[in-house]
């Protein structure tokens, strides 16, 4: 299974991710110190439903039409509309830290560079278009409507910010890989937009308090402990039943990489224990078979469900994760009378 937008290592020159990697540390510690105490209940629990839900939608490649390639949710708006532009680039980073070191989806020189397109310009950046749109237009049609906008224009940003740091390290020129990478992700930022979109609309009908509200965060109290413990059920309920039904051309990264013939820099990450999620010693047992395939039907259903159960580790593993620097950052945030939000 391959996964858009998460760059391997061996595809930028060290210096440029050194570079992205100071930048998204700097980024994201500003992130863990600013993030709201006046949020009270609700950061945590919804940051733990945030990162679940958008590790297990990440395992949903979905094919682009006439395009020969895939993609797939990013969610870097979704999040920062319920958590906020901040809250929104920790979750998406802790989703790609537990991606990294648990399943090898992105490189771990290349991490700080993927929290950069991913987290940072998604969730910041995009927060930015969104909010804009929404003071703009005004009332639920300017949420939505500035929901739909952002999602689509910044998952392009993002591309072209990978063509960027290709070519500033001199592996590639940068006018065909940012041609390419616009082509194929102006497509997945349509998808993107659908999915933000619908979910946005959804929340507003029937959770409009999820909705994040920098002007009007104390909302009264609320049973947290349900919504938390139902979007972790959504997430596993996604890995579970549409995880093992992605589509398996490659993501839009990958092939403009092929496509640029800079695939074959790409390096795994060894000390992942389920790389490309999968089971080195169930994929040795799958593909023995196709020498002599006594058992089909048994090794395809053996492959569905290791992709399921990975998909459960996963997803709750990003749940985890979240709710733990959730919970820190709400320790070490400054008081409600110096902070503030983007």
């Amino acid at each position: 299974m391959l996964l858009a937008m998460h760059i391997p290592d061996g595809f930028l020159d060290p210096a440029m991710c050194l570079v992205t990697a100071l930048v998204s540390l700097a980024a994201i510690g500003y992130a863990l110190r600013r993030i709201r105490v006046s949020q009270g209940d609700r950061l945590v629990p919804l940051m733990g439903v945030m990162a679940a839900g958008i590790f297990a939608a990440q395992m949903v490649n979905v094919p682009l039409v006439g395009a020969q390639a895939s993609g797939h949710l990013i969610g870097g708006v979704l999040a920062a509309i319920v958590l906020g532009p901040l809250g929104g680039a920790v979750a998406l980073t802790a989703v790609l830290v537990v991606q990294c070191l648990l399943f090898g989806d992105g490189g771990v020189t290349a991490l700080g560079a993927n929290v950069l397109n991913m987290a940072v310009i998604g969730s910041i950046g995009g927060y930015g278009i969104y909010a804009g749109l929404r003071k703009w237009l005004g009332g639920p049609r300017g949420t939505v409507i500035g929901a739909v906008v952002a999602s689509w224009l910044i998952i392009p940003v993002s591309a072209l910010a990978f063509a960027f740091e290709m070519s500033a390290g001199g592996q590639v020129a940068f006018r065909p890989i940012a041609t390419w990478m616009l082509f194929y992700h102006v497509l997945i930022g349509l998808g993107e937009a659908v999915v933000t979109g619908l979910v946005t609309v959804w929340l507003l009908r029937v959770r409009p308090n999820l909705i994040y509200d920098a002007d009007a965060m104390d909302q009264g109290p609320h049973r947290w402990g349900r919504v938390m413990a139902a979007g972790l059920t959504l997430g596993i309920a996604i890995a579970v039943f549409a995880a093992p039904f992605a589509s398996e051309l490659s993501d839009g990264l990958e092939t403009v990489a092929a496509r640029l013939h800079f695939i074959d820099r790409a390096q795994e990450v060894g000390f992942a224990p389920f790389p490309d999620y999968e089971v080195p010693a169930a994929q040795a047992e799958i593909a023995q078979s196709e020498i002599a395939p006594t058992k089909p039907e048994r090794l395809l259903s053996a492959a569905a469900v290791t992709t399921s159960l990975l998909g459960i580790l996963g997803t709750v593993a990003a749940w985890g994760f979240a709710l733990v620097v959730g919970s820190g950052a709400r320790l070490g945030a400054t008081s409600p009378g110096t902070a503030h939000a983007l």
